[in-house]
């Protein structure tokens, strides 16, 4: 079997027990098996992730979402960290913070 190069969808499953399962889904390209370009990460919790993956990790503008689709985070991403300026809302829509990012 090869590795994913190219449009295709990775669904991931960690369950140790139910308390601590970790579950995620990405939707977008794919470089040597990873991550790499436009993308959406959906979390089994329901939180969504759209944008450009270099490596497997955000980098560049993005849009995070709340479970039931109201905008979590605006922003820029470097290397997987929030970095520069960003906006962060309640899951109500209502703005929380407004401003400089350094490293997360």
């Amino acid at each position: 079997m090869g590795v994913p190069n190219g449009y295709g969808k990775f669904v991931y499953i960690h369950a140790k027990d139910e308390k601590h399962k970790h579950t995620f889904v990405y939707m977008g390209t794919f470089l040597n098996g990873v991550a790499h370009g436009q993308g959406k990460k959906l979390t089994g919790k329901g939180h969504r992730l759209e944008c450009d993956f270099v490596n497997g990790k955000p980098h560049g503008f993005a849009r995070g979402f709340h479970p039931g689709g109201n905008l979590m985070y605006e922003g820029e991403y470097s290397a997987g960290a929030k970095t520069g300026v960003g906006r962060k809302y309640y899951p109500n829509g209502k703005r929380m913070f407004e401003g400089q990012m350094v490293d997360g």
